[in-house]
């Protein structure tokens, strides 16, 4: 999770917030979770190498420059999350299954344009990884 304490852009597709993906090229499946330019809040993943991407969306039209996001995963299933403060509940964006042989999973901060002749910038504060548990299960007596 991470603070997005601020967002500045020109396009509205540029984006900001937390990605994790399996490979560092621009195709790599991946799931993100953060701010967009005139979207609000938006998740968006892409299930396999060379696929399109997908995504749901808070608002349309909006423009979030701060906010809280947040990605979770356990096993092959990723959640994304948002809030305005910290003090408020989470609210779930989406969950979507991302499935991946791959060990490894790069997990970091994301800051895009959307136009390489335009800049975009974000500044963030309380960058986290957690590892996930599971919920615990109760089994019959």
């Amino acid at each position: 999770s991470t603070y997005v304490n601020s967002f500045d852009f020109v396009h509205g597709e540029a984006k900001a917030g937390v990605m994790s993906r399996f490979f560092l090229c621009n195709k790599s499946p991946n799931v993100f979770m953060g701010l967009t330019g005139t979207n609000g809040f938006q998740m968006i993943w892409r299930k396999c190498m060379d696929c399109n991407a997908e995504h749901s969306e808070v608002d349309s039209n909006v423009r979030y420059t701060q906010g809280w996001v947040k990605l979770e995963k356990l096993d092959d299933a990723y959640s994304g999350y948002w809030k305005h403060n910290e003090e408020d509940e989470w609210n779930l964006v989406d969950t979507v299954t991302v499935e991946s042989s791959e060990p490894d999973l790069y997990t970091g901060l994301v800051v895009s344009s959307k136009k390489q002749d335009q800049l975009a910038t974000a500044v963030f504060s309380d960058f986290s990884v957690e590892e996930a548990s599971p919920s615990p299960t109760s089994s019959p007596v």
